[in-house]
């Protein structure tokens, strides 16, 4: 997913971006401001099999939205760097820990370990 595609808000006072051309951009919010509140990340979906029957999407399907609280961006600050130098990099996410990681060079070590 491409970062301009990504929903952000710093202190929530507004958004920005989409997630699903427009239908579910308010409700994720919304579920932001909780995880915040609560001080943990969640994972939300919408749609068909979704908990909220008012939520429908224009395709008929679902979609599963993780927000994650940023703690801090050093790992986002590492992925960009290796990007601007077009080296491959990863971003990863441990639900257990709630945190993120970066992998420089996981995309070649995975196509060439044969998997």
């Amino acid at each position: 997913m491409r970062w301009e595609r990504k929903l952000r808000s710093p202190r929530m006072a507004g958004f920005v971006g989409y997630v699903s051309s427009g239908c579910v951009e308010t409700a994720v919010a919304a579920e932001a401001l909780h995880a915040i509140g609560e001080g943990g990340d969640r994972f939300v979906k919408f749609g068909e099999g979704s908990p909220f029957f008012d939520i429908v999407l224009p395709c008929g399907g679902g979609v599963t939205i993780l927000i994650h609280i940023l703690r801090g961006d050093e790992v986002l600050h590492t992925v960009l760097r290796e990007l601007a130098e077009r080296r491959s990099v990863a971003l990863s996410y441990s639900s257990r820990a709630q945190t993120l990681g970066g992998h420089a060079n996981e995309i070649e070590m995975v196509a060439g370990s044969g998997h």
